[in-house]
């Protein structure tokens, strides 16, 4: 499908949100009412409207987008997820924490019921979760998610990786606030040798 998928990865935002706009016309054009590429257009279109700080016109989109997704399907599903985790995201980005908060426990628990064992959305929803309640100042939950993550990510992936990287920085906050502050700096050199590697690679 047409997307600017790609350009995103290259830092390239407004490229990406033309051929997105193009994109979700020609769909539009195409399907009438509910369609799963119209829906993913309207979703990637919000992307690209995050990446540039246009959140309220984002939220608008993956609001929409989450709405057909969820009539397209019933039940758990990767797409109704994934919107969900963004919309979560870009309310966090809006300062709506307990909102944020509520959206990405219900991504969590569907990418658990989606998706047996070891994930990438699952770890991510796990460390985006911590996060949310770190800021409620729930410590222990946020240290607990964000060692379930982090040994996720290492089973995962072999060697260095940024996500690994991230997960073990996001530990070490915990740590720290925890005042085990050498495990926690001892996590921090980690992740920063880490991603000095992959810099170099």
């Amino acid at each position: 499908m047409p997307c600017g998928f790609d350009l995103r990865l290259l830092n390239e935002p407004k490229l990406a949100r033309e051929l997105d706009e193009q994109a979700l016309a020609i769909f539009q054009r195409l399907y009438e009412g509910d369609n799963v590429y119209v829906a993913v257009c309207i979703a990637n279109l919000a992307l690209d409207l995050g990446q540039v700080g246009e959140v309220e016109r984002a939220l608008e989109l993956e609001e929409q987008a989450l709405a057909m997704f969820q009539r397209l399907f019933e039940g758990d599903n990767v797409y109704v997820a994934g919107t969900t985790a963004h919309i979560a995201a870009d309310l966090r980005e809006a300062g709506e924490d307990e909102r944020a908060r509520e959206l990405e426990e219900q991504a969590l628990a569907m990418r658990r019921r989606l998706y047996e064992g070891d994930h990438p959305d699952t770890a991510r929803s796990m460390n985006n979760l911590a996060a949310d309640l770190r800021r409620a100042g729930e410590d222990e939950r946020a240290r607990e998610l964000d060692e379930q993550a982090l040994a996720m990510l290492q089973r995962l992936y072999e060697g260095d990786h940024p996500d690994t990287a991230k997960s073990m920085s996001n530990l070490a906050i915990d740590l720290q606030r925890a005042r085990e502050d050498e495990r926690a700096r001892e996590l921090d050199e980690q992740a920063e040798a880490m991603r000095q590697r992959l810099a170099e690679g």
